[in-house]
């Protein structure tokens, strides 16, 4: 699927979530539980306090139109989950 059939996809279908694989595939993304949610608002938090110069933080559900290379990876953030 093309990008632009993507959005217009995920336009027809706004109770789902999707991601676009680099090879046209898509996957359903499901909903988290209460748990996951709220492990995932913790994982945030330290991340916005961790990054407070820049506050350019986005969450799980943010789209991006461009795949992730390693020099989009910060080097300097190692996250371990206990």
């Amino acid at each position: 699927m093309t990008a632009d059939a993507f959005y217009f996809f995920c336009q027809e279908n706004p109770d789902h979530c999707f991601e676009r694989e680099p090879d046209g595939r898509i996957i359903v993304m499901p909903d988290t539980e209460g748990k996951t949610g709220n492990k995932n608002a913790e994982i945030n938090d330290d991340v916005i306090i961790w990054n407070h110069r820049m506050r350019m933080v986005f969450d799980s559900s943010t789209a991006f139109d461009k795949p992730f290379s390693g020099e989009d990876v910060l080097s300097d953030f190692i996250l371990h989950l206990a």
